[in-house]
C-alpha cells in the first residue's frame, strides 16, 4: 500500500508544481531598466519587455512604483516629419504575445521622482490590468546609452 501512494504522490507533484509555475509566469515583466538620473531631474523612463501568456488580452489599467505616484504609458511616433510622445490612456497586449517597452516606442513615463536614482538602485514596479490581474517585477537602475 505504501509503494501505491508513493508512486501517486510522485505521478501527482510534477503537475502541481507545473500549474504553480504556469500561474507565475501568466504575466511577466522582464528586463525592466530606467536610466540613471542626473541630479535634479524629476521624471524618468522605465523600459521592459511585457509577455502576456494567458488565453486572454491584457488592459492596462493602473501603474505601481514606490518612487512616484505619477507613472504613465507613453508612446513615440513619426507625425509630419517630426518625432513626437503621447500619453497612452488605453494599451492592450493581444492574448499570448509581447510588447517591448523600449526608446522611440512604447515606454513609462515616471513623474515626480523626489530623489534621483543611481546606478544600482532597485525599486517594484506593479502594473494592474483590468479584470484584477496583476504582475510585479524589480526595476534596475542602470546607466544606459541609448
Amino acid at each position: 500500500m505504501r509503494i501505491f501512494l508513493l508512486v501517486v504522490l510522485v505521478s501527482i507533484l510534477p503537475a502541481c508544481w507545473y500549474d504553480d509555475e504556469a500561474k507565475v509566469n501568466e504575466i511577466a515583466i522582464v528586463n525592466a531598466v530606467m536610466p540613471a538620473m542626473p541630479p535634479g531631474q524629476t521624471m524618468a523612463s522605465i523600459y521592459f519587455s511585457l509577455e502576456n501568456n494567458t488565453s486572454e488580452a491584457l488592459v492596462v489599467n493602473h501603474l505601481k512604483a514606490p518612487i512616484s505616484d505619477h507613472i504613465e504609458v507613453h508612446r513615440n511616433f513619426y507625425e509630419e516629419g517630426m518625432m513626437k510622445m503621447r500619453s497612452v490612456s488605453h494599451l492592450s497586449i493581444a492574448a499570448g504575445s509581447k510588447l517591448r517597452f523600449e526608446p522611440g516606442g512604447y515606454h513609462l513615463m515616471v513623474f515626480g521622482i523626489a530623489e534621483p536614482l543611481k546606478q544600482g538602485d532597485q525599486f517594484p514596479l506593479t502594473i494592474e490590468f483590468e479584470g484584477g490581474k496583476s504582475a510585479t517585477a524589480l526595476v534596475e537602475v542602470k546607466s544606459l546609452s541609448l
